[in-house]
């Protein structure tokens, strides 16, 4: 048996889109485009709930070498005045979604998307326990705070004025979420670790 959950991944549609936006971040002004998150889809045998806190989403001008445009300032798509959003993953099943964020962005290349996430917490499934018999825990998330965790992107991400850029992006849960110890012995599960891997999957233009 895999240590990873065995569940379904949970998606974030990143789209370059013309709707939405304040008059100050009109993206329908000249050289500018906008980007919206979108969370859905996940499930799992293990888990009742896996609730993720996301304080920030940042897109990152530059290159996906870690080098920013010159004077470019990371963008944050997150309102502050949602922040942080509180998300339960299996809700977000079926097709079902979640807004997370969107902002009016200029057009340009951007080589990074990132999400720092505050905090995580899971409740085990009926008939699960850890070792001394709780079914709840907060999981730590290492660099979530600080650094954000990093959606590995095919390519740069091109918003051009006018298009809408739809990027797929997996929220592995197999191997986000990692149990230590075997589910189904008597002594429970020893722990959850949670070590976020996001890929892009898909990419189209419209």
């Amino acid at each position: 048996m895999r240590n990873g959950l065995r569940f379904a991944a949970v998606i974030l549609t990143v789209m370059v889109v013309l709707t939405g936006c304040t008059e100050s971040d009109d993206p329908t002004r000249s050289g500018m485009s906008a980007v919206r998150v979108v969370l859905t889809d996940a499930a799992t045998d293990y888990l009742s709930v896996a609730e993720v806190r996301i304080n920030s989403v940042l897109l990152v001008p530059g290159e996906d070498d870690g080098t920013d445009a010159e004077g470019a300032p990371h963008l944050e798509l997150l309102d502050p005045a949602e922040a942080p959003m509180t998300f339960n993953l299996l809700d977000l099943q079926n097709g079902v979604t979640a807004f997370l964020a969107e902002k009016a962005v200029p057009e340009g290349s951007y080589g990074q998307l990132r999400m720092i996430v505050d905090d995580a917490r899971v409740v085990l499934a009926d008939g699960y326990t850890f070792e001394d018999g709780t079914t709840e825990a907060d999981l730590k998330v290492p660099s979530g705070p600080q650094t954000g965790i990093k959606v590995k992107l095919d390519e740069n991400l091109v918003a051009e004025e006018g298009l809408v850029t739809i990027v797929i992006v997996d929220f592995d849960a197999d191997e986000s979420f990692v149990i230590q110890g075997d589910p189904e012995s008597p002594d429970g599960i020893k722990s959850i670790l949670f070590t976020p891997v996001l890929r892009e999957t898909a990419r189209s233009v419209e």
